[in-house]
């Protein structure tokens, strides 16, 4: 009996510094959390405005995307447009490599016209 109360004696000793240390440890997080709270609350605002216009911007990401997916499409007349312009501006220089040739060879034209086919 007597080694039992040594023993619990012992024990007391031992677990009263832990705890206090932990009663010391719950007071700080019960502090801290009180803390996070209040600094939550005060952010949250901040954060709903934050997620609204988050999803305003993918919402316009998405409609965007639609758009240009739609403008690159194969058969979209945009690209059926695109192509024909490409084609008109390839047109285009190739007259003006061939004038600015004939220019070349007949700089004289500038001032007296093409001249008759086949005369002078």
């Amino acid at each position: 009996m007597g080694d039992a109360r040594k023993l619990l004696k012992n024990v007391d000793k031992e677990v009263k510094p832990v705890s206090s240390s932990v009663q010391q440890t719950l007071t700080h997080y019960d502090e801290l959390a009180k803390e996070a709270n209040k600094t939550l609350a005060k952010l949250s605002p901040d954060l709903q405005v934050i997620l609204e216009k988050t999803q305003e911007a993918l919402i316009q990401t998405h409609k965007t995307l639609a758009k240009a997916e739609a403008l690159l499409d194969p058969d979209s007349p945009v690209l059926y447009e695109v192509r024909f312009t490409m084609k008109e501006i390839s047109a285009t220089a190739k007259s003006i490599r061939s004038l600015a040739e004939y220019l070349k060879r007949n700089p004289n034209s500038l001032l007296m016209g093409r001249g008759k086919p086949g005369g002078k």
